[in-house]
């Protein structure tokens, strides 16, 4: 296998991970804009979710950062034994 694979995987699980994290703070935004956070005020009226809201929440954020770290230590390794 030439040395172009091993870092292409991880530079590909790196661009996962880093996809993982940013929808990982939208996700606790989107989160925390719906969480009634007022100590139970019931004045407090739950917005209705955008279309964005209703993505990044069903968005599988576990799942990709888990595949993005799994591509680069696959990529290490085969970086290791070429």
């Amino acid at each position: 296998m030439s040395g172009v694979w091993p870092k292409a995987i991880m530079i590909f699980g790196l661009l996962l991970l880093l996809i993982g994290v940013v929808c990982a703070y939208f996700k606790i935004a989107a989160q925390l804009k719906f969480a009634d956070l007022t100590s139970g005020n019931p004045n407090w009226v739950r917005p209705d979710p955008s279309s964005f809201d209703v993505f990044i929440l069903g968005f599988p954020v576990r799942a990709v950062i888990v595949a993005g770290a799994a591509l680069m230590i696959i990529g290490y390794v085969l970086k290791l034994f070429k």
